[in-house]
């Protein structure tokens, strides 16, 4: 005589016990992983600017000669601007113009403005008249900072720290798509003399271009740390150095 049959299985409290535990796990790993991906993603999408940049500008000198010499003085800002964007864009592949308007909005190009930036509105740096777009989504602002009797020596020569200093590129690497914030999708390059370089870099020590100042505290002198160092730690630690510390991971 045959006993009872074993049945296997799980009740209805051992079913919903195992689903939250797995729940909760998902909360806590999936934004993980997604933050990841997206750091990741950034960090690619901001070193081929770099490079797409950089390219243009390296055979516009090779065309013009070093960036001092390409703005006619007297001029104001602007329209040196202009004259540096002009220079620049032959060597730019498949751009679209996004002219901004008079309260500084940039349609297709810039959000109006910009989580962590100081000030918060990237207008304020922004060259209305010609502002572009690549066909990957990636839009760039040229602002010079080379076009009257003070700021020329910042191209020049080494005033106030600014070792030839000839202006800034503005960039976001999504155009004015979110999240619009400082250090994740708004970055600066620094145009100088005889090439462009990642705003932030090891050799940048005044306190408005620093990695300790700008990057750590605003968000807007990151770029340098992003490209050499290839992550987006600012983000989670505060505690990173060029000198020391290159990631939240190391102790």
């Amino acid at each position: 005589m045959s006993g009872p049959a074993v049945r296997w299985g799980f009740t209805l409290a051992e079913v919903l016990i195992t689903i939250g535990i797995i729940g909760v796990i998902a909360s806590l790993t999936i934004p993980n992983i997604v933050n990841n991906h997206l750091e990741k993603r950034r960090i690619v999408q901001l070193k081929k600017a770099y490079n797409t940049i950089s390219r243009a500008f390296d055979m516009a000198i090779a065309e013009n000669g070093t960036v001092d010499n390409w703005c006619a003085r007297p001029v104001n800002w602007d329209e040196c601007s202009v004259d540096i964007t002009n220079k620049i864009l032959p060597y730019m592949q498949k751009v679209k113009l996004c002219k901004g308007d008079a309260q500084w909005n940039s349609k297709y190009c810039f959000a109006t403005s910009y989580k962590n930036l100081e000030g918060g509105i990237a207008g304020l740096w922004l060259n209305k008249e010609k502002l572009f777009r690549t066909s990957d989504g990636v839009s760039f602002n040229i602002r010079a900072d080379c076009c009257d009797m003070f700021s020329q020596y910042w191209c020049t020569g080494t005033t106030n720290g600014y070792m030839n200093n000839c202006g800034s590129v503005n960039v976001d690497i999504n155009g004015p798509d979110g999240p619009n914030v400082a250090g994740k999708d708004y970055f600066y390059f620094s145009i100088r003399k005889d090439k462009i370089l990642p705003l932030g870099i090891q050799q940048d020590t005044h306190y408005l271009r620093s990695f300790s100042n700008r990057c750590l505290n605003f968000g807007d002198a990151c770029a340098g740390w992003v490209i050499y160092n290839e992550n987006m730690d600012y983000l989670h630690c505060k505690d990173l150095d060029w000198n020391g510390k290159n990631s939240c991971k190391q102790k």
